[in-house]
Protein backbone atom coordinates (compact mmCIF):
# COMPACT_ATOMS: atom_id res chain seq x y z
CA UNK A 1 0.00 0.00 0.00
CA UNK A 2 1.21 3.37 -0.65
CA UNK A 3 1.49 5.51 2.51
CA UNK A 4 2.32 9.30 3.01
CA UNK A 5 2.30 11.29 6.38
CA UNK A 6 2.27 14.75 7.06
CA UNK A 7 4.32 13.97 10.03
CA UNK A 8 7.49 12.42 7.69
CA UNK A 9 8.11 9.06 6.06
CA UNK A 10 6.58 6.13 7.76
CA UNK A 11 -1.95 -44.03 -15.51
CA UNK A 12 -1.16 -44.01 -19.10
CA UNK A 13 -4.29 -42.34 -20.35
CA UNK A 14 -5.80 -41.31 -17.28
CA UNK A 15 -3.46 -38.64 -15.02
CA UNK A 16 -6.18 -38.44 -12.87
CA UNK A 17 -4.77 -39.39 -10.01
CA UNK A 18 -2.33 -36.88 -10.24
CA UNK A 19 -4.41 -33.99 -10.49
CA UNK A 20 -5.98 -35.31 -6.44
CA UNK A 21 -2.97 -33.39 -4.63
CA UNK A 22 -2.82 -30.86 -7.45
CA UNK A 23 -6.53 -29.68 -7.01
CA UNK A 24 -6.21 -29.60 -3.22
CA UNK A 25 -4.17 -27.31 -3.49
CA UNK A 26 -6.11 -24.90 -4.71
CA UNK A 27 -8.20 -24.55 -1.99
CA UNK A 28 -5.38 -22.81 -0.04
CA UNK A 29 -5.42 -19.74 -2.45
CA UNK A 30 -8.49 -17.20 -3.02
CA UNK A 31 -10.30 -17.12 -6.27
CA UNK A 32 -12.45 -14.34 -8.89
CA UNK A 33 -12.84 -11.54 -6.86
CA UNK A 34 -15.86 -8.45 -7.50
CA UNK A 35 -14.76 -4.98 -7.45
CA UNK A 36 -14.99 -4.83 -3.37
CA UNK A 37 -12.67 -3.96 -0.84
CA UNK A 38 -13.48 -4.61 3.07
CA UNK A 39 -11.57 -3.03 6.12
CA UNK A 40 -12.16 -5.03 8.96
CA UNK A 41 -10.47 -2.51 12.11
CA UNK A 42 -7.10 -1.09 10.64
CA UNK A 43 -5.40 1.11 11.72
CA UNK A 44 -5.38 4.70 10.63
CA UNK A 45 -2.18 6.85 12.19
CA UNK A 46 -2.52 10.48 12.51
CA UNK A 47 -1.71 13.00 9.89
CA UNK A 48 -1.51 10.21 6.99
CA UNK A 49 -3.24 8.68 3.86
CA UNK A 50 -2.82 5.33 2.91
CA UNK A 51 -4.01 4.22 -0.97
CA UNK A 52 -5.24 0.83 -0.01
CA UNK A 53 -6.96 -1.22 -3.52
CA UNK A 54 -6.90 -0.55 -7.30
CA UNK A 55 -10.83 -0.63 -8.45
CA UNK A 56 -11.07 -0.78 -12.97
CA UNK A 57 -14.21 1.00 -13.25
CA UNK A 58 -16.11 0.64 -16.70
CA UNK A 59 -18.34 3.93 -16.60
CA UNK A 60 -18.87 3.56 -20.61
CA UNK A 61 -22.58 2.94 -21.29
CA UNK A 62 -23.66 -0.89 -21.62
CA UNK A 63 -24.09 -2.58 -24.96
CA UNK A 64 -27.60 -3.09 -24.60
CA UNK A 65 -30.71 -1.20 -24.17
CA UNK A 66 -31.14 2.66 -24.78
CA UNK A 67 -30.46 3.25 -28.60
CA UNK A 68 -28.95 6.62 -28.20
CA UNK A 69 -26.29 5.40 -26.06
CA UNK A 70 -26.86 7.03 -22.44
CA UNK A 71 -26.96 5.01 -19.16
CA UNK A 72 -30.20 4.15 -17.17
CA UNK A 73 -29.69 5.05 -13.61
CA UNK A 74 -30.12 1.14 -12.91
CA UNK A 75 -26.89 0.77 -14.86
CA UNK A 76 -24.97 3.89 -13.98
CA UNK A 77 -21.17 2.86 -12.45
CA UNK A 78 -21.23 3.47 -8.91
CA UNK A 79 -19.43 3.00 -5.58
CA UNK A 80 -20.85 2.41 -2.48
CA UNK A 81 -19.44 2.90 0.85
CA UNK A 82 -21.28 0.85 3.11
CA UNK A 83 -20.81 0.33 6.64
CA UNK A 84 -18.20 2.27 7.08
CA UNK A 85 -17.37 3.43 10.37
CA UNK A 86 -14.45 4.46 12.92
CA UNK A 87 -13.87 3.64 16.39
CA UNK A 88 -10.94 4.31 18.74
CA UNK A 89 -8.64 1.40 19.86
CA UNK A 90 -7.93 2.81 23.50
CA UNK A 91 -9.98 5.25 25.57
CA UNK A 92 -9.04 8.85 25.04
CA UNK A 93 -10.48 12.19 25.73
CA UNK A 94 -14.13 13.33 24.80
CA UNK A 95 -12.45 16.37 23.04
CA UNK A 96 -10.03 14.19 20.56
CA UNK A 97 -13.23 11.91 20.52
CA UNK A 98 -15.33 14.43 19.02
CA UNK A 99 -12.82 16.09 16.79
CA UNK A 100 -11.47 13.06 15.25
CA UNK A 101 -12.76 11.31 11.91
CA UNK A 102 -11.57 9.69 9.03
CA UNK A 103 -11.80 10.27 5.07
CA UNK A 104 -12.82 7.38 2.87
CA UNK A 105 -13.13 7.88 -1.10
CA UNK A 106 -12.03 6.94 -4.37
CA UNK A 107 -9.79 8.94 -7.17
CA UNK A 108 -8.33 8.11 -10.38
CA UNK A 109 -5.21 6.34 -9.74
CA UNK A 110 -3.43 7.66 -12.59
CA UNK A 111 -3.91 11.17 -11.64
CA UNK A 112 -2.97 10.34 -7.60
CA UNK A 113 -0.24 12.59 -7.56
CA UNK A 114 -1.66 15.63 -9.51
CA UNK A 115 -4.53 15.18 -7.03
CA UNK A 116 -2.74 14.79 -3.84
CA UNK A 117 0.44 16.77 -1.98
CA UNK A 118 2.23 14.06 0.11
CA UNK A 119 3.48 16.60 2.14
CA UNK A 120 0.28 18.86 2.81
CA UNK A 121 -2.68 16.64 1.83
CA UNK A 122 -4.99 18.45 5.13
CA UNK A 123 -6.86 21.32 5.33
CA UNK A 124 -6.99 23.42 8.62
CA UNK A 125 -10.32 21.93 9.79
CA UNK A 126 -9.07 18.54 9.91
CA UNK A 127 -10.53 17.91 6.13
CA UNK A 128 -8.54 15.98 2.97
CA UNK A 129 -7.23 18.61 0.33
CA UNK A 130 -7.05 18.05 -3.24
CA UNK A 131 -5.27 20.34 -5.50
CA UNK A 132 -6.92 21.86 -8.68
CA UNK A 133 -6.98 19.58 -11.38
CA UNK A 134 -9.46 18.45 -14.28
CA UNK A 135 -9.73 15.20 -12.49
CA UNK A 136 -10.81 16.75 -9.35
CA UNK A 137 -14.28 16.31 -10.52
CA UNK A 138 -14.14 12.47 -10.46
CA UNK A 139 -12.70 12.08 -7.08
CA UNK A 140 -15.51 10.56 -4.76
CA UNK A 141 -14.86 11.28 -0.86
CA UNK A 142 -16.85 10.85 2.02
CA UNK A 143 -15.94 11.28 5.84
CA UNK A 144 -16.93 9.29 8.81
CA UNK A 145 -17.33 10.81 11.98
CA UNK A 146 -15.74 8.60 14.63
CA UNK A 147 -18.45 6.54 16.61
CA UNK A 148 -21.16 6.77 13.59
CA UNK A 149 -21.79 4.43 11.13
CA UNK A 150 -21.90 5.93 7.43
CA UNK A 151 -23.43 4.49 4.16
CA UNK A 152 -22.89 6.63 1.23
CA UNK A 153 -23.80 5.81 -2.79
CA UNK A 154 -22.25 7.96 -5.51
CA UNK A 155 -22.19 8.23 -9.29
CA UNK A 156 -18.99 7.58 -11.21
CA UNK A 157 -18.65 8.58 -14.51
CA UNK A 158 -15.15 8.64 -16.01
CA UNK A 159 -14.01 5.38 -17.13
CA UNK A 160 -10.18 4.39 -15.52
CA UNK A 161 -8.42 2.59 -12.55
CA UNK A 162 -9.55 4.31 -9.50
CA UNK A 163 -7.44 4.23 -5.99
CA UNK A 164 -9.30 3.39 -2.72
CA UNK A 165 -7.73 5.07 0.19
CA UNK A 166 -8.29 6.26 3.69
CA UNK A 167 -6.71 9.32 5.54
CA UNK A 168 -7.05 10.96 8.95
CA UNK A 169 -6.56 14.15 8.90
CA UNK A 170 -6.39 14.64 12.44
CA UNK A 171 -3.92 14.10 15.68
CA UNK A 172 -5.15 10.70 16.86
CA UNK A 173 -3.11 7.52 16.44
CA UNK A 174 -5.51 5.10 18.02
CA UNK A 175 -8.16 5.10 15.24
CA UNK A 176 -9.58 2.02 13.55
CA UNK A 177 -11.56 1.57 10.12
CA UNK A 178 -14.61 -0.82 9.21
CA UNK A 179 -16.75 -1.00 6.29
CA UNK A 180 -16.97 -2.24 2.68
CA UNK A 181 -16.12 -0.27 -0.43
CA UNK A 182 -18.19 -1.67 -3.36
CA UNK A 183 -18.01 -0.28 -6.85
CA UNK A 184 -20.39 -1.95 -9.42
CA UNK A 185 -19.63 -0.52 -13.30
CA UNK A 186 -22.52 -0.65 -16.21
CA UNK A 187 -21.74 -4.03 -16.67
CA UNK A 188 -22.08 -4.55 -13.54
CA UNK A 189 -19.57 -5.97 -10.73
CA UNK A 190 -16.99 -7.71 -12.71
CA UNK A 191 -13.53 -5.51 -12.76
CA UNK A 192 -13.24 -3.53 -16.04
CA UNK A 193 -10.31 -5.46 -17.30
CA UNK A 194 -12.70 -8.75 -17.28
CA UNK A 195 -15.21 -7.57 -19.36
CA UNK A 196 -14.99 -9.47 -22.02
CA UNK A 197 -14.50 -13.01 -20.21
CA UNK A 198 -18.12 -13.96 -20.36
CA UNK A 199 -18.09 -13.89 -24.22
CA UNK A 200 -14.00 -15.68 -24.27
CA UNK A 201 -16.13 -18.41 -22.69
CA UNK A 202 -19.19 -18.65 -24.29
CA UNK A 203 -17.47 -18.69 -27.41
CA UNK A 204 -15.10 -21.42 -25.57
CA UNK A 205 -17.72 -23.64 -24.68
CA UNK A 206 -18.82 -23.12 -28.70
CA UNK A 207 -15.64 -24.20 -29.72
CA UNK A 208 -15.10 -27.18 -27.16
CA UNK A 209 -18.61 -28.66 -28.19
CA UNK A 210 -18.44 -28.36 -32.19
CA UNK A 211 -14.63 -30.33 -31.45
CA UNK A 212 -16.19 -33.18 -28.95
CA UNK A 213 -19.23 -33.58 -31.91
CA UNK A 214 -16.70 -34.13 -34.44
CA UNK A 215 -14.58 -35.78 -32.54
CA UNK A 216 -16.49 -38.66 -31.16
CA UNK A 217 -17.37 -38.97 -34.61
CA UNK A 218 -14.25 -39.67 -35.83
CA UNK A 219 -13.92 -41.90 -32.99
CA UNK A 220 -16.96 -43.51 -33.59
CA UNK A 221 -16.19 -44.37 -37.53
CA UNK A 222 -12.39 -45.64 -35.91
CA UNK A 223 -13.54 -47.64 -32.73
CA UNK A 224 -11.10 -50.57 -33.88
CA UNK A 225 -8.14 -48.42 -34.48
CA UNK A 226 -7.91 -46.66 -30.78
CA UNK A 227 -5.31 -45.82 -28.69
CA UNK A 228 -5.00 -44.23 -25.54
CA UNK A 229 -3.50 -40.88 -27.38
CA UNK A 230 -7.35 -40.65 -28.67
CA UNK A 231 -8.93 -40.88 -25.19
CA UNK A 232 -6.83 -38.50 -24.10
CA UNK A 233 -7.94 -35.80 -26.48
CA UNK A 234 -11.38 -36.48 -25.68
CA UNK A 235 -10.84 -36.02 -22.11
CA UNK A 236 -9.63 -32.55 -23.03
CA UNK A 237 -12.06 -31.65 -24.69
CA UNK A 238 -14.41 -33.04 -22.27
CA UNK A 239 -12.89 -31.13 -19.37
CA UNK A 240 -12.15 -27.88 -21.43
CA UNK A 241 -16.26 -27.85 -22.00
CA UNK A 242 -16.55 -28.16 -18.20
CA UNK A 243 -14.08 -25.37 -17.64
CA UNK A 244 -16.03 -22.64 -19.87
CA UNK A 245 -19.24 -23.55 -18.47
CA UNK A 246 -18.46 -23.14 -14.82
CA UNK A 247 -15.68 -20.00 -15.37
CA UNK A 248 -19.09 -18.25 -17.38
CA UNK A 249 -21.33 -19.55 -14.23
CA UNK A 250 -18.52 -18.00 -12.21
CA UNK A 251 -18.04 -14.76 -13.59
CA UNK A 252 -21.84 -14.23 -14.33
CA UNK A 253 -22.78 -14.75 -10.95
CA UNK A 254 -19.85 -12.33 -9.61
CA UNK A 255 -21.25 -9.49 -12.42
CA UNK A 256 -24.56 -10.02 -11.45
CA UNK A 257 -24.32 -10.26 -7.46
CA UNK A 258 -20.80 -8.73 -6.57
CA UNK A 259 -20.29 -12.02 -4.98
CA UNK A 260 -19.01 -15.63 -5.58
CA UNK A 261 -19.27 -18.85 -3.73
CA UNK A 262 -16.08 -20.65 -2.64
CA UNK A 263 -17.09 -24.10 -4.07
CA UNK A 264 -17.56 -23.08 -7.60
CA UNK A 265 -14.52 -20.88 -7.83
CA UNK A 266 -12.34 -24.23 -6.49
CA UNK A 267 -14.94 -26.77 -9.02
CA UNK A 268 -13.48 -24.12 -12.43
CA UNK A 269 -9.65 -24.28 -10.83
CA UNK A 270 -10.15 -27.95 -10.69
CA UNK A 271 -11.55 -28.55 -14.35
CA UNK A 272 -8.40 -26.21 -15.87
CA UNK A 273 -5.98 -28.48 -13.82
CA UNK A 274 -7.67 -31.52 -15.42
CA UNK A 275 -8.29 -30.15 -19.08
CA UNK A 276 -4.31 -28.71 -18.70
CA UNK A 277 -3.05 -32.53 -17.39
CA UNK A 278 -4.53 -34.44 -19.35
CA UNK A 279 -3.39 -32.09 -22.52
CA UNK A 280 0.11 -32.85 -21.11
CA UNK A 281 -0.75 -36.32 -20.82
CA UNK A 282 -1.39 -36.46 -24.65
CA UNK A 283 2.05 -35.28 -25.10
CA UNK A 284 4.02 -37.52 -23.25
CA UNK A 285 1.81 -40.39 -24.56
CA UNK A 286 2.77 -39.21 -28.16
CA UNK A 287 6.36 -38.85 -27.14
CA UNK A 288 6.53 -42.27 -25.89
CA UNK A 289 5.09 -43.98 -29.14
CA UNK A 290 1.95 -44.77 -27.81
CA UNK A 291 -1.08 -45.23 -30.68
CA UNK A 292 2.24 -44.28 -33.23
CA UNK A 293 4.21 -47.95 -32.91
CA UNK A 294 3.46 -51.24 -31.20
CA UNK A 295 1.86 -50.60 -28.12
CA UNK A 296 3.43 -53.57 -26.65
CA UNK A 297 7.00 -52.47 -26.66
CA UNK A 298 6.00 -49.37 -24.37
CA UNK A 299 4.06 -51.56 -21.44
CA UNK A 300 6.64 -50.12 -19.14
CA UNK A 301 5.65 -46.56 -19.33
CA UNK A 302 2.57 -46.44 -17.39
CA UNK A 303 4.49 -45.44 -14.33
CA UNK A 304 6.79 -42.88 -15.66
CA UNK A 305 3.45 -41.33 -16.91
CA UNK A 306 2.11 -40.74 -14.08
CA UNK A 307 5.20 -39.89 -12.25
CA UNK A 308 6.08 -36.32 -14.97
CA UNK A 309 1.82 -35.49 -14.86
CA UNK A 310 2.02 -35.43 -11.08
CA UNK A 311 5.00 -33.16 -11.29
CA UNK A 312 3.38 -31.16 -13.60
CA UNK A 313 0.20 -31.11 -11.96
CA UNK A 314 1.74 -29.84 -8.67
CA UNK A 315 3.08 -27.38 -10.39
CA UNK A 316 0.07 -26.40 -12.61
CA UNK A 317 -1.86 -25.97 -9.31
CA UNK A 318 -0.51 -22.47 -8.00
CA UNK A 319 -0.57 -21.16 -11.69
CA UNK A 320 -3.74 -21.54 -12.10
CA UNK A 321 -5.38 -20.37 -8.51
CA UNK A 322 -2.95 -17.14 -8.86
CA UNK A 323 -3.60 -16.69 -12.26
CA UNK A 324 -7.34 -16.69 -11.45
CA UNK A 325 -6.91 -14.32 -8.40
CA UNK A 326 -7.78 -10.45 -9.18
CA UNK A 327 -4.30 -8.94 -8.08
CA UNK A 328 -5.02 -5.29 -6.44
Amino acid sequence: AVRWSSRGASSTMAPTPAVVFAIALTLLVGGTEAEVYKVTKEDVLGYTLAAKHLFYVDASPPGRGNKKGLVRDDDAAEVVFEDMRVTLSTLESNEEKESGGVQVGLIPWDEFGELLDKSSFCTADGNLSLKEHASKKDARIVKVPIGKTVTQRLKITTTGVYVAFLSNCGPSDNLQVSGTVLVKGTNGYLPANRKGVLTLFGWGLAAHIIAGVVWVGLLASNKKLLHEPHYAIASCIAFGAAEAVCYWQLFGEVGDTGESSAWLEKLCQSMSIMKSSYMFAVILLLCFGVGLTQAEEYSGISWKLLGVTTLFSIALAPKVAVFDYRHS
